[in-house]
C-alpha cells in the first residue's frame, strides 16, 4: 500500500496479479474527480461501444473524446458536480443496496474503490467486487417505475450494456452482477438482481473499439500539447 503524499486522504493499492491500481477515496470528491481525470470510464462507455443500426460510430464518440482531450490537457474534470435529488438518494442507499445484493448472493461484497489501469487511459469505480474481483457488482437505486420496468423485462437493461463491459473488460472480472433496488417497494420487490458472464460478452470487440478511441485520442492529445512553430 502507498500513500499519495499530496493528499494522506488518497490510499493506492496496486493489484499483485491485475493491471490496475485501486484508488481509495471519498466518492464525488476532489481526489475521487482527479483520479478519474481524461480516463474512460464505465459511466461514460457506451459513448466508445454504441453504433447505429448501419453499424457506424454515435455522436458520442467525439463528444467524449473532446471532453477526455480538454481534461488532458487542462487538467480540470469536466465531470458534473451537480447532484441530483434522484442522484443524492442514489447515494444514500448504495450501503443498503450492497448489504440486500450480498445477503441474496450470500457471499461478502467488498467496498471497492477506484481501479485506475497502469496502461491504458481508463478507469472504472465500481459498486463493489466478490472474492478480489472474481466478480463485480453494478448498482442502481432507481425511481420506482424505473426499477419495475428492469423487473419485468428481467435483463440487463441496455442503458447500462456499455458500463457492464467496461467494468468487465477493467476488473478482469468473470461474472457482473447487476442489481436494481428500491426500499419503498414491498420486500420480494426490492432488489432485482441480473448475473452477467464475460464469457458471453463481446469483449474483443470492445477491446478493438477501445484501442481504436484511445489511439485517436492519444494521438490528438500528442498533437496539442506539442508546440508549433511557424
Amino acid at each position: 500500500m502507498t500513500t499519495d503524499t499530496f493528499n494522506p486522504e488518497v490510499q493506492i493499492y496496486a493489484h499483485p496479479t491485475r493491471p490496475f491500481v485501486i484508488v481509495q477515496t471519498e466518492q464525488r470528491s476532489e481526489a475521487w474527480f482527479e483520479s478519474r481525470l481524461s480516463r474512460v470510464t464505465g459511466s461514460m462507455a457506451s459513448n466508445v461501444w454504441d453504433k447505429t443500426k448501419k453499424g457506424e460510430r454515435t455522436a458520442g464518440w467525439t463528444s467524449y473524446q473532446d471532453q477526455l482531450l480538454a481534461e488532458a490537457l487542462t487538467g480540470i474534470s469536466a465531470d458534473d458536480v451537480y447532484v441530483t435529488r434522484d442522484m443524492q438518494r442514489g447515494i444514500e442507499l448504495e450501503p443498503v443496496a450492497r448489504s440486500a445484493i450480498a445477503r441474496r448472493l450470500g457471499v461478502v461484497v467488498r467496498e471497492t474503490g477506484f481501479l485506475a489501469h497502469n496502461n491504458l487511459r481508463i478507469g472504472s469505480s465500481l459498486d463493489g467486487d466478490i472474492d478480489d474481483f472474481r466478480a463485480v457488482v453494478e448498482l442502481k437505486c432507481p425511481k420506482t417505475t424505473t426499477h419495475l420496468r428492469y423487473i419485468e423485462a428481467n435483463v440487463v437493461p441496455d442503458t447500462y450494456m456499455g458500463q457492464a463491459l467496461h467494468n468487465l473488460y477493467v476488473s478482469g472480472a468473470d461474472t457482473l452482477f447487476f442489481g436494481s433496488f428500491d426500499d419503498r417497494l414491498p420486500a420480494h420487490l426490492q432488489l432485482f438482481v441480473k448475473e452477467v458472464h464475460a464469457k458471453d460478452m463481446p469483449l474483443e470487440e470492445y477491446d478493438r473499439d477501445l484501442r481504436e478511441f484511445l489511439k485517436q485520442l492519444e494521438g490528438r492529445i500528442e498533437a496539442l500539447a506539442t508546440p508549433h512553430t511557424n
